[in-house]
């Protein structure tokens, strides 16, 4: 086994091969919302498959589609739809997950042996199990591009050169993947904006001022060519005002509320999941002091936890969030890994750190892994949630004509992917929850009402309050109502025909 690792080790294309097997394995068992082995959709991931399906179908982002995140994340929905549906966004997870085993591989190896390589792998699979819930969430898309900036960084310091000779190349492609990661969620570029620091730090410590300008350039030029396609493209269909609104402002105060409603759980809880930061740090700066680690590195390994902790404690506890912490946490990791390999001490005593090494990163994350594991058994072989499919099925049959005038009132996406139909007006779930931050939405949703209703309303049962705005304010009948699986309730507009 040993022999095949190191031959896999030493042929790129035999190690491709097997962290893309390992890749496709990993994807089909821990995207339980996206994997061909079920037909369910979940929360948020069933908001970005709906508007990506509908997109192909000449919706429009922020304009027919509004959420509150930026359009990168829509846009690689749809691509994934135009290459073949639900399976179609898979295959590009699958691609995606394989370039980011590619680099945790990479970061692995730069600093210990090929096991330090494909425990960093493992170690990165972990904490996504145990952090994502769903599968095509934005702070997955983001992890190749939060790692490629990190691998190029922290390739560069290992050789040595003087910092001022840092590649403009580099550079540029930092600003692409920030481009990108504000495109997804702003946080996300968090490890991007740590790397950025450091290196700055560096070229000011060696007075590298005109290094740093051509680097800050740079990365202006890279971050601007992925967003000013965009920025132009919503002002040529005018939805600019809703994509500033909704990429920044929104997610700003959507943050900041979900920040003041931390309870001292939620804090003790960010505190432990990110417990790896501070320590990485010291004991990287330990490392640095020793001489065992270039300055640089320790440097960086330093900003990136520290900001990308900083990030994940915004917005509310949703376990989600921690997932843009991990190529900041697997670099700390396979530094110390490294080191432990190489530390002057007993075979015994070396096998022992490294074990307690792995045990003090997982197990912060281990109750959400195993949640994680528990998920896929139900979902995957126990059809658990056969019965959301079998009670949206039964509605449908109730929708006999105008199918393209279909709403969710405070109700998940997936309804629309259930149904397969794409929703006919912006503001198309949760709508309740979505005005606690933006006023205007409620606005928006009398006048659609009042104007231009829709013809048919699917709202949660029990949801009095909503059942009695359909019928009282605005004129709706309860057309037919299920009380398994997603329990919906389905509201007919009543003409006056």
């Amino acid at each position: 086994m040993k022999s095949f690792f190191k031959k896999a080790d030493e042929n790129a294309l035999l190690r491709w091969a097997l962290l893309g097997l390992a890749s496709l394995v990993f994807m089909l068992l821990a995207s339980p919302y996206t994997t061909p082995l079920n037909r369910y959709y979940g929360y948020d991931s069933s908001v970005f498959l709906s508007f990506g399906k509908a997109m192909t179908h000449g919706k429009l982002p922020y304009l027919d589609l509004y959420d509150n995140k930026g359009p990168m994340i829509f846009c690689i929905n749809a691509l994934g739809y135009l290459l073949g549906g639900r399976n179609g966004v898979f295959a590009l997870q699958v691609v995606f997950m394989t370039v980011t085993f590619a680099l945790l591989y990479r970061l692995g190896r730069f600093y210990g042996s090929v096991g330090a390589a494909w425990a960093t792998v493992a170690v990165g699979a972990f904490l996504y199990c145990g952090t994502v819930g769903e599968g095509d969430m934005t702070e997955e898309w983001s992890l190749s591009f939060s790692l490629l900036p990190l691998v190029l960084g922290l390739g560069f310091l290992r050789s040595g050169r003087p910092i001022k000779e840092h590649p403009w190349l580099c550079s540029l492609i930092y600003g692409l993947c920030l481009g990108v990661q504000l495109l997804l969620r702003v946080t996300n570029a968090a490890v991007i904006a740590g790397l950025l620091l450091a290196f700055a730090v560096l070229l000011i410590k060696e007075k590298s001022y005109g290094a740093l300008a051509k680097n800050v350039l740079m990365v202006l030029l890279g971050a601007g060519a992925v967003i000013a396609p965009f920025v132009v493209y919503f002002r040529a269909i005018g939805a600019y005002d809703y994509f500033i609104y909704a990429s920044l402002l929104h997610n700003f105060r959507y943050a900041a509320g979900g920040a003041e409603a931390k309870t001292a759980f939620d804090w003790f809880y960010w505190a432990v999941r990110v417990s790896m930061a501070p320590v990485g740090l010291a004991v990287c700066a330990s490392l640095e002091k020793k001489g065992r680690l270039h300055p640089g590195a320790a440097l960086t390994v330093g900003c990136t936890c520290v900001i990308a902790a900083l990030a994940a404690s915004l917005g509310y506890s949703y376990k989600h969030y921690f997932l843009i912490l991990t190529p900041a946490v697997c670099a700390a990791f396979a530094m110390i890994f490294g080191a432990a390999e190489r530390a002057d001490k007993p075979p015994r005593t070396r096998r022992a750190l490294l074990l307690a090494l792995l045990l003090f990163v997982l197990a912060p994350y281990t109750p959400q892994a195993a949640i994680h594991a528990g998920k896929a058994i139900l979902f995957d072989c126990m059809g658990y949630l056969d019965k959301d499919v079998a009670s949206m099925e039964e509605i449908n049959g109730y929708i006999t004509h105008d199918r393209d005038r279909l709403l969710g009132y405070n109700t998940r996406c997936s309804v629309y992917l259930y149904l397969d139909v794409d929703p006919c007006f912006r503001h198309c779930m949760t709508q309740e929850w979505m005005m606690r931050d933006s006023p205007f939405i409620r606005e928006e949703l009398n006048e659609l009402f009042c104007t231009d209703p829709p013809v048919w309303v699917i709202a949660n049962r029990g949801d009095t309050e909503a059942e009695r705005m359909l019928v009282e304010d605005y004129g709706y009948r309860k057309a037919a109502e299920v009380t398994y699986g997603l329990k919906p309730v389905l509201f007919e507009y009543v003409t006056e025909d």
